[in-house]
């Protein structure tokens, strides 16, 4: 009778403390079985903190534990593991420093093949999959179905992200597979898209000339007066970003007007429908001039 909790592998394989019985000490997965009837596990199958969530595979040496050091998730070098796997139902850990200088933690995890994999972050503790027992969930991307994305701190979230030892579990629900991981840390929010330089200190971006937006994330093409610029625009109503010509000294001598008109067609429109695009402006004051009104017609 095995004192120690005992299971069959998909294969039908024996298994006690999640090791194929009878293998030699250096497949092992533990030490010995304690007196009260659990597995003492080797690292990185041991419970990384004393208390765990019930479930999570600590007790059979089923669950592993990963530790990410803090130079291997900068912004300018993320972490990425692209061989990863987690059983059906099991959990894979991966465990990593947050400090003050962390602005935004992103954790991305894509499926590959046939594998459905969820993924959960907690600080303090390995996550589970149960009300409460998670600090943060994976979001779901339509546009990118079988990719998985928490992100910690950075300008979606209200509050700063925690400091301290965080948890990322993949659990591998819907029957698990081999799956992709990465880890990044920035001081600024999205590593400013690569399209600008980060201010570590104030967590600001300084973009580049034709980006904007908090992440530089933002396209803009430049306009020049009298001249048309023809888009073919995205299938959904999008924000298409310009920016326009400076006024110039000259031009304010006297009265300026500035009219900004846009033309749309479509064939894929009822034609009865009367669409017409709309103009939003938003004004970048610059020092020594006077713009004393600005009105938008549609």
């Amino acid at each position: 009778m095995d004192l120690c909790p005992s299971s069959f592998a998909r294969n039908g394989t024996s298994l006690l403390c999640h090791t194929q019985r009878n293998a030699p000490d250096a497949e092992k997965r533990y030490t010995e079985c304690s007196a009260g009837g659990e597995c003492v596990c080797k690292a990185p199958f041991e419970k990384p903190v004393l208390d765990v969530f019930p479930g999570l595979g600590f007790r059979d040496c089923g669950a592993e534990v990963v530790y990410i050091a803090d130079d291997q998730a900068s912004g300018q070098a993320p972490f990425v593991a692209d061989s990863e796997s987690v059983e059906a139902d099991g959990w894979k850990f991966y465990a990593f420093n947050v400090t003050e200088d962390d602005f935004e933690v992103v954790a991305t995890v894509a499926e590959k093949e046939s594998s459905r994999v969820e993924i959960f972050a907690k600080v303090g503790a390995p996550p589970g999959a149960a009300a409460g027992q998670f600090d943060a969930r994976s979001d779901w991307n339509p546009a990118m179905q079988r990719t998985h994305t928490i992100k910690l701190g950075g300008l979606e979230v209200a509050s700063d992200v925690r400091t301290g030892l965080w948890f990322l579990g993949v659990y591998g629900a819907g029957g698990g597979g081999n799956f992709e991981l990465g880890l990044a840390k920035y001081g600024c929010p999205g590593n400013c898209s690569s399209n600008g330089v980060c201010d570590d200190e104030q967590h600001k971006c300084a973009c580049w000339d034709g980006y904007g937006g908090a992440d530089c994330s933002i396209h803009s093409t430049r306009l020049e007066f009298n001249e048309t610029v023809a888009v073919n625009t995205s299938a959904v109503f999008e924000l298409e970003y310009y920016a326009l010509p400076p006024v110039t000294d000259a031009m304010l001598q006297g009265n300026v007007e500035i009219i900004i008109t846009a033309q749309f067609s479509s064939n894929r429109v009822n034609p009865h429908l009367d669409i017409r695009p709309s103009i939003l402006l938003s004004l970048v004051r610059v020092a020594g001039a006077d713009c004393k009104a600005l009105t938008a017609r549609r």
